[in-house]
């Protein structure tokens, strides 16, 4: 008897506003859908069937298990609102009201049409949270608009969405498949990457950070050129068993070691103060030097594991590490510039200016997937492998078969780079770091320079002379190269 009232303005209420809205969401009769409206009895939170059929209702509860939709929310005056242990749940109708700041998902097995609804559906939110909680990654989502932080932890994530508001402060992507940091938004402060497959981190302005935490990327090797300040409050490394670089500027390190271990479990605590580093760090010695580094101990006083870092001068952390090279690189085994470091051929992006005018030339671009572009060369790649310049030394358009054209000024006409041998080598190029500031060797053709890829050291080798007949004389150098099996030669292993 008590239901009855609500039943009787359940019977009002529909014959007044017609068909339920929510009898399009493919559910089946018996799910239920999550709303409060006029559906529910006495302003509480109640959910309906796909036909808007009253179920049940819910006083002063915040959180909701077993919800198939959220519908209209128009009444709840909670400003948390809690969705979890539902095997799918379709925000299609949610509307959400200025109360809700905080909403999160535990526990769903599929968090269905995230990418279908509109920013003002849950614009309201500033919170969110997919805990254990598969949604759809893509970078259509329409995130609310002052969106201040965001948790996906085991999301199933592989990259960073690109889409996220400028309001956005704090970044959790946690028990993921994250392999690097791209699309890092400009303005987060506090990053959160625990559990990933990350393996390095490169040249990133983090001076505005308070909050670091890359523990348990067993596959991270190297911290290089990463800038903080006084404003850190917490540094977690733990876990991190293949950390064998730690490269910082004095300022960075000076941040690092005014920090004091963190009491307890600071996910428990909720208190995120302080450095966590149970793994010992062993930076080389002879490739700090060699950068003008000087070794030293991170919290040698608070810490019993031995972090010991490369600590760079101003001077040598300003330059530019990160050159817009094309890259071929291999490993030196037993090499002469470094013992045991990779070695790296570079031919070099920019070309220099001609004073007179150069020919033009049409660059084909392929759809057939075999094919790649050099990108130092700037030329014609075939779908076999062949880069072709020129056709008869007027610099006319190459041939091909389909894709776009656009005019590129070429000095070197009727030259063939033939890269086919490389084609099954590729180079990510993020992960290479031109660390040195003047060359550590300089010869007629090139020169050599000190960086590291993907967490080891290396030596970069620049070419002097641009024009394409030197570069394909390079490649065959390459390809010689790659075809030899000695401790005492360069192996190749990848190009780009």
């Amino acid at each position: 008897m008590r239901c009855l009232p609500a039943l009787l303005l359940y019977a009002v209420v529909a014959s007044v506003m017609g068909a339920c809205p929510y009898s399009d969401l493919s559910l089946v009769s018996d799910d239920e859908v999550l709303v409060a409206d006029a559906s529910c009895p006495n302003k509480t939170s109640c959910t309906v069937g796909p036909t808007c059929k009253l179920r049940r209702w819910s006083a002063g509860d915040d959180k909701f298990a077993n919800t198939d939709a959220i519908g209209d929310m128009s009444r709840y005056d909670y400003p948390n609102l809690v969705i979890f242990d539902s095997p799918r749940v379709t925000l299609l109708k949610m509307q959400l009201p200025a109360t809700v700041t905080s909403l999160t998902f535990g526990t769903i097995v599929s968090v269905a049409d995230v990418d279908k609804i509109q920013e003002t559906q849950w614009s309201s939110v500033l919170g969110l949270e997919f805990q254990h909680s598969k949604l759809t990654h893509s970078n259509t989502i329409n995130w609310p608009r002052s969106l201040h932080n965001i948790s996906l932890v085991y999301s199933g994530f592989i990259n960073i969405p690109q889409n996220f508001p400028p309001t956005l402060r704090a970044l959790r992507i946690e028990g993921s498949n994250l392999t690097d940091l791209q699309y890092l938004p400009s303005s987060v402060t506090s990053l959160n990457v625990a559990w990933n497959q990350l393996s390095s981190i490169t040249n990133y302005d983090w001076e505005a950070f308070t909050l670091l935490r890359f523990s348990n990327n067993s596959k991270l090797q190297s911290i290089s050129r990463i800038q903080l300040s006084s404003k850190l409050e917490y540094f977690n490394i733990a876990g991190c068993t293949s950390l064998n670089n730690i490269t910082v500027d004095a300022s960075s390190f000076a941040a690092l070691d005014a920090l004091q271990p963190a009491a307890g479990d600071a996910d428990v605590k909720k208190i995120f103060k302080g450095y966590v580093a149970d793994v010992p760090v062993s930076t080389s010695a002879t490739g700090c030097a060699a950068i003008g580094g000087e070794i030293k101990r991170l919290w040698q006083t608070t810490n019993t594991a031995i972090i010991n870092v490369c600590v760079l001068s101003t001077a040598s952390n300003s330059s530019s590490s990160s050159s817009k090279m094309g890259l071929i690189i291999g490993v030196a085994v037993g090499g002469v510039v470094l013992i045991g470091a990779i070695v790296a051929f570079v031919i070099c992006k920019r070309r220099k200016a001609k004073h007179q005018p150069s020919p033009v030339y049409n660059r084909y671009e392929p759809s057939n997937t075999n094919g790649i572009s050099l990108a130092t060369a700037g030329r014609t790649l075939g779908t076999n492998g062949t880069k072709t310049i020129g056709t008869n030394g007027t610099g006319g358009p190459t041939a091909g078969t389909t894709g776009s054209r656009r005019p590129i000024i070429n000095p070197d006409v009727d030259v063939i780079l033939d890269v086919k041998p490389l084609l099954h080598h590729r180079l990510e190029l993020r992960d290479l770091d031109v660390t040195s500031n003047k060359p550590l060797a300089s010869g007629a053709f090139g020169e050599v320079w000190l960086g590291t890829y993907g967490g080891k050291q290396v030596a970069v080798k620049r070419m002097k002379n641009q024009d394409a007949r030197m570069a394909q004389k390079f490649i065959e150098e390459i390809v010689l190269m790659s075809q030899m099996s000695s401790d005492y030669i360069v192996k190749l292993v990848v190009t780009s």
